[in-house]
C-alpha cells in the first residue's frame, strides 16, 4: 500500500495497474496471516467484481495469464503462498466442497 491509501483503494489501483480494469469493492475484506519461513504477512481479501464494459478485455501488463476458475478446478493450480488459505476459507464458505489446494508455503486463517 502507498502512504495514506485504504486497503480498497490499493488493491483497486493494483488490478487497474496490473490488468487494465477498474475493481468494484464489494463488502468489508477478510483478514489472513500467513508465515512464509521466518516472515509473517497478512492477506487482505474483499469480496469484488472486474466492472468491464461489453467488449472490454482484461489488458495484462505485470501477469502472463488469467483466467476464471470453478472452486473443483483450484486445486489443480499452483498458488501463491498466500492465496491458498483465502481460497479454501472462500470454498468452505460458499458450500463449494473441499479442494486441496497446492501452494508455496503454509497459512491459516
Amino acid at each position: 500500500m502507498e502512504s495514506g491509501e485504504t486497503p480498497e483503494n490499493a488493491l483497486a489501483r493494483e488490478i487497474l495497474e496490473e490488468l487494465g480494469v477498474e475493481l468494484v469493492i464489494e463488502g468489508p475484506g477478510t483478514r489472513y496471516e500467513s508465515r512464509i519461513g521466518e516472515r509473517a504477512y497478512v492477506f487482505l481479501v474483499f469480496p469484488a467484481r472486474f466492472s468491464l464494459a461489453e467488449g472490454e478485455s482484461v489488458s495484462l501488463t505485470v501477469h502472463d495469464e488469467w483466467g476464471f476458475y470453478s472452486a473443483s478446478e483450484l486445486g489443480g493450480l499452483n498458488l501463491a503462498p498466500l492465496d491458498g488459505p483465502a481460497l479454501e476459507d472462500w470454498i468452505n464458505r460458499k458450500g463449494l466442497g473441499r479442494a486441496p489446494l497446492r501452494t508455496g508455503g503454509e497459512g491459516r486463517h
